[in-house]
């Protein structure tokens, strides 16, 4: 690797290598010899000839967490997109990851189709109390797990958390009115200040019309909460 700079900051990586290897070590590198000031990394994967775009009917290539966990030793780290490669998460992997990026403002995981490993909804409430700068985030979601996200009801830790915009990775089947219900109201529980609840653009299933109808829910839960506080603040001045 001939790059001579000791301040590296912005990194892009972009490969049609199929191995993990040769990826481990790349990171392993990276890791060391940038931990204290690397703070934006891209990794994509792309086709021979240098499209974004997979062909049609090509499964991308598969990565493990152990490929990509020397870049939970950089602490400082701001902005990490990994695209065009399945990457099978569970909610461990998802906390490590809250932990070791505090700092995190933008994490944008690969898209995980049925079939795979993805992590739950209580992994949604680790990031929530561990990185309070999360402003935009893309994850696949297993919406049929909810595990501790149940918790919704207790108080709310998270108030003043900025995240903006999260995006589900991940393709969903249709599900009843409750749980599309009990989603909205975890969702606004974690990140009270969202603006968008969506899906990966190109996905126009029955997966995407839910998510649709979370973020309905969610923008009526935050109305609800400014009406509130609108009559509540009327009242004290009363």
């Amino acid at each position: 690797m001939h790059i001579s700079t000791t301040q590296l900051h912005h990194l892009g990586i972009e490969s049609s290598y199929e191995g993990e290897m040769g990826q481990r070590e790349l990171l392993t590198c990276l890791a060391r010899r940038w931990k204290d000031t690397l703070t934006y990394i891209r990794m994509l994967h792309t086709t021979d000839d240098g499209a974004d775009i997979e062909p049609p009917n090509t499964d991308p290539p598969t990565i493990t967490m152990d490929t990509i966990s020397p870049l939970l030793n950089l602490h400082k780290l701001e902005h990490l997109e990994i695209d065009g490669y399945a990457l099978e998460l569970t909610d461990s992997n998802v906390g490590d990851m809250a932990t070791a990026w505090s700092e995190i403002h933008t994490l944008h995981l690969p898209f995980m189709g049925n079939g795979t490993q993805r992590p739950g909804v209580s992994a949604l409430q680790m990031l929530a109390e561990r990185c309070l700068a999360l402003r935009y985030l893309t994850i696949p979601l297993d919406a049929n797990d909810f595990g501790h996200g149940q918790q919704q009801e207790g108080p709310k830790k998270n108030s003043e958390h900025p995240l903006q915009v999260l995006t589900v990775a991940s393709p969903d089947e249709a599900w009843e009115l409750g749980r599309v219900t009990r989603l909205a109201r975890v969702i606004d529980h974690l990140f009270p200040s969202l603006v968008k609840v969506k899906t990966l653009e190109g996905d126009r299933g029955e997966g995407d019309l839910c998510w649709s109808q979370v973020h309905q829910l969610v923008k009526l839960c935050q109305d609800m909460r400014a009406e509130a506080t609108k009559l509540y603040c009327c009242s004290s001045v009363v």
